[in-house]
């Protein structure tokens, strides 16, 4: 008597933040193009050592100028849960855009047990992209995400934020 049977599921579990379709701009700075959270349900402190993004994007011309549609990356935690880039957001990591396909973070994401926190991945779109092209990026949890102790992250799927950014590439110049 007085057993629950209630069960318990320890997991580091990542969930994609619905971000929409929407323009993204020639030169344009801040846009997001992932956002994720990812929760701690284990009963100890987990801490995220790496993060790898997969770049999905789609367009006319080899998967090296579709790339290309993007400038940089940066990699937030998105501390007001705003889904977009402000002031009391913290910057993780950035480079500018050099990989086809992939952009690994190194960093220090402490979870504690209960916690979690909201990611954002945001890029600046390049000054001469290609107009129609879609600016995407996804992760796997389970291989993308690396922690100090080695535990697995899950996720139902592939964290997509069920959305893209369709480059609008006219500019001044072009008028």
């Amino acid at each position: 008597e007085g057993m629950s049977d209630a069960i318990s599921v320890q997991a580091l579990y990542v969930s994609p933040v619905a971000l929409g379709t929407s323009a993204g701009h020639a030169g344009e700075g801040g846009v997001i193009l992932l956002a994720f959270s990812m929760g701690n349900y284990y009963d100890e402190a987990k801490t995220v050592t790496s993060l790898r993004v997969r770049n999905v994007s789609r367009g006319s011309g080899s998967e090296e100028e579709v790339a290309g549609n993007t400038d940089s990356v940066g990699l937030y935690i998105d501390r007001d849960h705003s889904y977009d880039l402000t002031y009391w957001d913290t910057l993780i990591a950035e480079t500018q855009w050099n990989a086809v396909n992939m952009y690994t973070a190194p960093c220090a994401i402490d979870l504690a047990p209960g916690g979690s926190a909201v990611l954002l991945l945001a890029g600046r779109v390049a000054s001469d992209p290609h107009d129609g092209d879609s600016i995407d990026f996804c992760l796997l949890p389970d291989v993308d995400i690396s922690t100090a102790d080695l535990t697995v992250a899950s996720s139902n799927d592939t964290v997509n934020s069920a959305g893209y950014l369709v480059v609008d590439g006219m500019t001044a110049g072009q008028l």
